[in-house]
């Protein structure tokens, strides 16, 4: 009796691994579309992470205004073919793809190192997008790397605020703080996040959650 409910245990444990591993995919699985896009490089992120479901966080410094824009044209292809596109043309970007399935894009010449960032410690319980970023400036190493920096950080606000998360807790121990924002764009079913800033005086650092 004892050997069949070990053997039970066994094999729930293996399909919940193997559940676990099959929510996480790669862009090079991911297949795309009808894909015919024209628009700034972060609208068109923005838009590819929710209608695929792949978390894509965007960061560093970029200085004045942010009008280039790339236009994407595939009939069938794989996400990483369409986000190897968007590099091609848009070069100011780089993007890597992490154990976990999820992409950032980063500013090539100045890629901001505080999302680099030791997070020993970040816990929060049913967050709502409104208080996300003021929570995150909290953070005993992220409000330590603002003050040393000179920076301020607060949310972007483009347009219509999303509807209200649903609920779910964040838990993080010993993450950058690029794992935490991937965490709660994951969690939060909003997929993407970005953190950039756009001028040296003042140091404001303008976060979508």
């Amino acid at each position: 009796m004892k050997t069949k409910v070990f053997g039970s245990l066994i094999l729930i444990l293996i399909l919940i691994v193997t559940n676990a591993r099959a929510e996480v995919r790669a862009t090079s699985s991911v297949q795309v579309s009808n894909v015919d896009i024209s628009d700034r490089t972060l609208n068109m992120l923005d838009a590819l992470a929710k209608q695929y479901k792949v978390v894509i966080g965007v960061y560093g410094v970029l200085i004045g205004s942010d009008h280039q824009t790339v236009h994407i044209t595939f009939n069938r292809a794989t996400l990483k073919e369409v986000l190897d596109a968007i590099v091609r043309q848009d070069t100011r970007f780089e993007w890597t793809e992490n154990r976990d399935g999820s992409v950032h894009f980063s500013l090539r010449t100045a890629p901001m190192s505080l999302l680099n960032e030791r997070v020993h410690s970040f816990d929060t319980v049913n967050p709502q997008r409104a208080e996300i970023v003021g929570l995150l400036t909290h953070i005993p190493e992220v409000d330590t790397w603002l003050g040393n920096h000179g920076c301020s950080m607060g949310e972007m606000i483009a347009g219509p605020l999303s509807k209200n998360w649903g609920k779910f807790s964040v838990h993080v121990k010993d993450q950058s703080l690029l794992s935490v924002l991937d965490t709660i764009a994951a969690k939060s079913h909003t997929y993407y996040w970005s953190a950039i800033q756009y001028s040296t005086a003042p140091c404001d650092i303008n976060v979508v959650p």
